[in-house]
């Protein structure tokens, strides 16, 4: 199979050869109508993101691993987010800051809510690899904007997100900002499993 010579591929053929002949194949299988197939093709992609440089995969390959954040299945979606974590950290946070970023903020204000679902998801991802200081001053104004959200589960969501950040924060940030936003959402909040959840984040913040 195409992926089972992939080292010996790209170690090969010049960047325009690969352009002529592996592209159309992973295009086709980024688009195949089974899921897993897709699923098999995303797992080669940092790799690929290795073995070809920057701007080849800013040009040639980004645009696919863009497209598989919006696919219908959830395993996809969540798939592409990891997917983009092992891609920043073959280039660096400084790439995933101009490339990524942006895609997080449209995908954050989405009229579907499936897309906004997958920004926090995203976020989640990256902040693995990202440092404290970029993650309060990139990912949560987002989190933030989404814990406001008139659908509950992404309220949910968000505050999950903020749990899943505290460690990675730097402590001064979450006495001065995190506990502060969490003990007003206390007050203001009027769910009761976003209350449930935003109750939980206040323990683990309290802890650091």
């Amino acid at each position: 199979m195409l992926w089972e010579k992939l080292n010996q591929i790209t170690a090969v053929f010049s960047l325009d050869q690969l352009a002529q002949h592996l592209l159309p194949a992973l295009i086709e299988l980024a688009e195949d109508r089974q899921w897993r197939v897709r699923l098999a093709a995303q797992a080669h992609i940092p790799h690929l993101a290795q073995e070809l440089g920057v701007d080849f995969f800013n040009e040639r390959i980004l645009p696919i691993c863009i497209s598989w954040l919006s696919d219908c299945v959830f395993t996809i979606r969540e798939s592409a987010t990891v997917n983009f974590k092992n891609i920043t950290r073959v280039y660096g946070v400084p790439w995933a800051q101009q490339t990524l970023i942006p895609r997080i903020h449209a995908q954050a204000e989405h009229r579907n809510y499936l897309y906004r679902t997958v920004s926090l998801t995203l976020i989640s991802s990256l902040a693995e690899v990202f440092p404290a200081i970029e993650i309060q001053q990139d990912f949560l104004p987002v989190v933030f904007n989404l814990s406001n959200d008139p659908i509950s589960n992404i309220r949910i969501n968000s505050i999950i997100t903020i749990t899943g950040l505290i460690p990675r924060l730097q402590s001064e940030y979450v006495t001065v900002t995190i506990i502060p936003f969490l003990n007003e959402k206390m007050r203001t909040e009027r769910d009761k499993d976003v209350l449930f959840f935003t109750n939980r984040a206040l323990q683990v913040a309290g802890s650091i």
